[in-house]
């Protein structure tokens, strides 16, 4: 698209002159964008909350309350502050039960591997961190294409959008 050196903006899709290519994409397909937006927003509030009891537990472990209440309060203001994921979680027993379990095995996991820190081998810690790395991939993985997962994803983005 081109916008003429007089113009203000794009004659095509109404953009402004001189935008960047975030308000660009906004411009040209709104509800990619939005959808864009919501399955970034959702990925990086999944991911804090799979790691959050990774981080709560080597703070206990190590004995570092300020750490462990800078990082849960900062993680409950993100988490408050995306209502959308709070409803469709609420809505969705699906989405419920699949984070449960997924960060029960995987604190289980990483707290056994703390625990036993000073008698594992470095192989050992290696196949611990290959196992929790290849359990958080395949969450995501399963979130992405199962059934429930698409629904859910769709439910997320029709929240927040709304």
């Amino acid at each position: 698209m081109i916008v003429e050196q007089s113009a203000n903006k794009c004659t095509k899709c109404g953009c402004p002159k001189g935008a960047s290519g975030d308000v660009t994409a906004k411009f040209q397909n709104p509800e990619l964008y939005k959808s864009t937006k919501a399955a970034k927003s959702l990925q990086g509030i999944l991911a804090a909350l799979l790691l959050t009891p990774c981080f709560i537990l080597v703070s206990i472990f190590q004995g570092k309350v300020a750490f462990f209440v800078l990082y849960a309060g900062s993680f409950m203001a993100a988490l408050l502050g995306d209502k959308a994921f709070l409803k469709t979680v609420a809505g969705n027993s699906w989405a419920q039960k699949i984070i449960f379990c997924y960060v029960s095995f995987g604190s289980s996991l990483f707290g056994i591997r703390l625990y036993l820190d000073g008698q594992l081998s470095d192989s050992a810690i290696y196949w611990f961190a290959g196992i929790f790395m290849a359990l958080y991939a395949a969450f995501f993985i399963y979130l992405k294409y199962s059934k429930q997962g698409v629904s859910f994803l769709e439910q997320y983005k029709s929240m927040r959008n709304n």
